[in-house]
């Protein structure tokens, strides 16, 4: 699948599309490790996860097992450090908001709290400081 996005950009779009037409049926699918490897290669932008919104509102127990899973499989193919970078890389960070949001403590805290009970609290450190101003 890697070399179809690499030959055209149609393809690019047309997985683009499907991983969120299969992110609103995620309870129903187990394809998890199909979008993590797309993601991974670089195949797909990873802006495409601007379609996940992490807060208690917006999200299903299914639909945070499946981000769980997306999260723990990206990692153990490209590592933690690297994985990392590209949910820190200045071009994207826009697109991760619904996964970090600063518009509500409230929000901030379930995201955080997300992460931290998968083990990848780390990527949430950020956070902290947001809770902490806010707070006051």
């Amino acid at each position: 699948m890697t070399d179809f996005c690499l030959l055209k950009k149609e393809y690019v779009e047309c997985f683009e599309k499907v991983f969120q037409d299969q992110y609103d049926i995620v309870y129903r699918l187990e394809n998890v490790k199909f979008f993590a490897h797309l993601l991974v290669t670089d195949a797909i932008s990873w802006d495409i996860l601007c379609c996940l919104v992490l807060t208690n509102e917006d999200t299903t127990s299914s639909s945070r097992v499946y981000m769980k899973n997306l999260f723990l499989e990206s990692a153990e193919s490209i590592g933690i450090t690297q994985r990392n970078n590209r949910l820190t890389d200045r071009t994207l960070v826009e697109y991760f908001d619904g996964l970090f949001p600063r518009n509500d403590p409230k929000k901030t805290r379930f995201s955080r709290n997300s992460f931290t009970s998968i083990g990848r609290g780390g990527l949430t450190d950020d956070l902290r400081e947001f809770i902490t101003t806010d707070s006051c």
